[in-house]
């Protein structure tokens, strides 16, 4: 088994933490112009914050708004990663909130332009998903398309490829007009290892951007030890079950703790981000858009009560890895391995 093991020396050959590839999926439409705004007046403090931590760093745009007829401006439109800090300014300049036509949007569209793109093999990869609208196909009375999206792009599927790619997905949803999808899109990011992030003022979108990318390529430079943690418990080929991923879970938790290995984290008003519900949970080991309509609709989603409005976002110094962070980077290191398999039994 010692052959299994990765030492975080040997990771640096699969990861270069000083990569970073950082793409951009936004909603376009009239809905979210004061988000837009934002984003047009602040992008350049974002480029600037996050170049500044010595990364070489790339971004990519990509835009959507939704099929005709609901929208005849455009589907998708995309800018591929760059360097340059002009190119992606220009490109977020030109950015209006505009369309739109029944409440979903061609989400699927968005998130599989970002699956495609080109990304560096061993940098950080990381796609920022705002919104505040969900995807055709979840079988309610106010979708025009309800079979989904036209070009056959299903959300779910996209995401599942996303975490076999490597590729962490935030999923930051405007709210409130989001909050009754929030289970369903902090299923997807958990797909990846990444998290949901509620936005309820448009003004802290910059925070937002900068302190969740720091977070996460500290979080990469983890995943050695975190391959070396399932190696060592781990028959290759074997199906381990859901259980036993909880229990790896909690004993990597430990281990980390008793080594004091450090990252960082995001935090809202001095408090951590919310933990994954049930349902999302449920949802994240479903593999296709028509299983979770249907899982979505069995479950009584309640919308819940605003909670203090988020103004204040903070990034931890260097600080104990947390039991949540835990959970993301174990379901992170099952996905990019097509050996490991989870078994999930009677999940709904």
């Amino acid at each position: 088994m010692s052959s299994l093991l990765r030492s975080p020396e040997n990771w640096s050959v699969l990861h270069a933490s000083h990569e970073l590839d950082l793409a951009f999926v936004v909603d376009c439409t009239m809905s979210m112009s004061r988000y837009i705004a934002v984003a047009k007046r602040k992008i350049q403090d974002i480029v600037e914050k996050i170049s500044r931590n010595a990364y070489s760093v790339r971004f990519a745009l990509i835009k959507y708004r939704d099929h005709p007829p609901q929208d005849e401006s455009f589907v998708v439109r995309c800018e591929p990663f760059t360097h340059s800090c002009d190119t992606i300014e220009g490109c977020v300049g030109e950015m209006e909130a505009a369309g739109g036509g029944d409440p979903p949007d061609a989400v699927a569209d968005g998130l599989y332009k970002a699956l495609n793109l080109d990304y560096r093999q061993r940098a950080t990869k990381i796609c920022i998903w705002i919104g505040d609208a969900r995807p055709h196909g979840l079988h309610e009375a106010d979708d025009q398309i309800p079979e989904g999206c036209p070009n056959n792009h299903d959300p779910v599927a996209i995401c599942h490829e996303m975490a076999r790619k490597g590729i962490i997905l935030y999923c930051v949803g405007c709210e409130p007009s989001l909050r009754i999808y929030r289970d369903f899109f902090m299923g997807l990011s958990l797909i990846t290892g990444g998290q949901y992030i509620r936005l309820a003022r448009a003004r802290i979108l910059p925070q937002v951007i900068v302190r969740l990318t720091c977070e996460e390529v500290e979080n990469e430079n983890l995943m050695g030890l975190v391959e070396d943690h399932i190696n060592l418990r781990y028959i290759p080929g074997a199906r381990v079950p859901l259980e036993a991923v909880d229990r790896l879970v909690n004993s990597l938790h430990e281990e980390l703790r008793l080594n004091n290995n450090r990252t960082r984290r995001i935090r809202f008003n001095a408090r951590e981000i919310e933990p994954f519900t049930d349902l999302a949970k449920r949802i994240s080991f479903m593999h296709t858009l028509a299983d979770v309509a249907v899982a979505f609709q069995a479950e009584v989603v309640i919308e819940q009560p605003v909670q203090n409005e988020r103004e204040n976002v903070e990034i931890t110094d260097l600080d104990e890895v947390s039991p949540q962070q835990c959970v993301r980077l174990v379901r992170r290191a099952f996905a990019r391995n097509p050996h490991r398999q989870i078994v999930v039994i009677d999940m709904l």
